[in-house]
């Protein structure tokens, strides 16, 4: 069997989901009710699909820290997201996972040299690909093998083109990650065509369920995670409140740049990743005999448009040094999923347009204090939209499985 097995289409939009995916196409992987490949949406949908959390973090000496996770990652910790999906399509599975680099590498190696890929988690920001800043930490990618050539480790990414990277650059990007502990994962080549059903039916209620109740602490997930960011988002008042914790200046410019990302850019796939939520419940109403879910799948692709609309407010074209953060975003991703390691020269350019930007950012902020409310609280309707709807939507989802 060739490096890539019987992978004929590379590219993904959820770095995890497109890994699992790459490792079911390479061997041979199909499911039961139509015998084809499981493709990515389902297998996102299975592990539980969308969701809600707010993080807002400050520490002293640097700018605070906004994470918005649009997908169900509410317990558990990295890397361990994707466990439940394993159980519930009844993998097997192989986790290695050790606090020394070389014994990571010889793991890797044996299992490369056994033909067995390996599911490998790194901070996304070390990867020469990549032109953010270290970011994300649970950034997953498939190592297919090695280039008989070069040496050089066959990689499958989000990206549409293969990628070949250096052993120790790989090396790098895992180690960046202590709690993560080299973790690697191999999964053995199902015996039998996958049976989606039931996980289908586990995943759905987990997904409404967690979403009108959520875990504690309550305020920073589900709708209520939501509805605590549409108490915040304006306020002068509330003590974590956007007009507080970001200010008018690089604080605020952080605020926005990390909304929009953490919407459209940061493994979503776009609109909050309700699109490919959508696309999961299209094929699971086929799967499980159950019309109702494309009637809600609709109302998911409406949400994805609202979340798309809150991102591109969050960075508007009105505002120069917006539109050309979000430009700039959009860019760098785009020749990342289209190029792979042939956009790494383009990335150069994207970096050091990003730390203009940045530099812009802290000397000559465009919003003074009114104009910053001012554009905080149109960001406040667009989310208490988007509640409403979420709230409409998963009730929706919650019936159609009832009934």
């Amino acid at each position: 069997m060739s490096v890539m097995g019987n992978i004929d289409k590379l590219g993904g939009k959820y770095s995890e989901t497109t890994a699992i995916r790459h490792i079911l196409d390479y061997h041979g992987a199909v499911a039961a009710h139509n015998n084809q490949p499981i493709s990515e949406a389902m297998l996102f949908g299975i592990s539980g699909g969308i969701g809600f959390s707010y993080y807002l973090f400050e520490y002293v000496g640097y700018e605070p820290t906004l994470f918005i996770s649009v997908a169900h990652r509410y317990t558990g910790r990295f890397g361990q997201y994707m466990d439940r999906l394993y159980k519930r399509l009844g993998l097997e599975t192989t986790l290695k996972m050790t606090h020394s680099s070389h014994e990571a590498e010889t793991n890797l190696n044996t299992d490369l040299a056994h033909g067995r890929p390996v599911i490998v988690h790194v901070d996304r920001g070390q990867l020469p690909y990549y032109a953010e800043e270290s970011e994300y930490g649970d950034h997953a990618l498939l190592v297919l093998g090695r280039d008989d050539k070069s040496n050089d480790l066959v990689i499958a990414d989000q990206s549409v083109m293969p990628i070949y990277l250096a052993p120790a650059d790989l090396a790098y990007a895992r180690e960046s990650i202590d709690t993560l502990s080299f973790r690697a994962l191999t999964l053995a080549k199902p015996g039998a065509p996958i049976d989606l059903k039931e996980g289908i039916n586990r995943s759905i209620k987990q997904c409404w369920d967690a979403m009108i109740n959520p875990p504690q602490p309550k305020k920073n997930y589900g709708l209520s995670g939501l509805q605590n960011w549409t108490d915040v988002i304006n306020s002068t008042k509330a003590k974590r409140g956007w007009l507080k914790i970001f200010a008018p200046g690089p604080n605020l410019y952080v605020g926005l740049k990390w909304t929009f990302k953490c919407i459209e850019t940061l493994e979503t796939g776009g609109g909050g990743m309700r699109g490919m939520y959508a696309d999961f419940l299209d094929e699971a109403a086929g799967v499980i005999g159950n019309k109702q879910l494309k009637e809600v799948a609709k109302m998911y692709r409406k949400l994805a448009q609202l979340w798309t609309d809150l991102a591109y407010a969050a960075l508007p074209d009105n505002i120069p040094l917006l539109k050309d953060t979000r430009e700039m975003i959009i860019n760098a991703e785009d020749a990342f999923l289209e190029g792979g390691m042939k956009a790494v020269g383009e990335m150069v350019k994207v970096k050091a347009h990003q730390d203009e930007l940045t530099k812009q950012a802290y000397s000559d902020f465009p919003l003074n204090d009114d104009q910053s409310k001012k554009l905080l609280d149109g960001l406040k309707e667009h989310v208490e939209e988007i509640l409403a709807a979420e709230t409409e939507a998963v009730t929706a989802l919650k019936q159609a499985m009832i009934l």
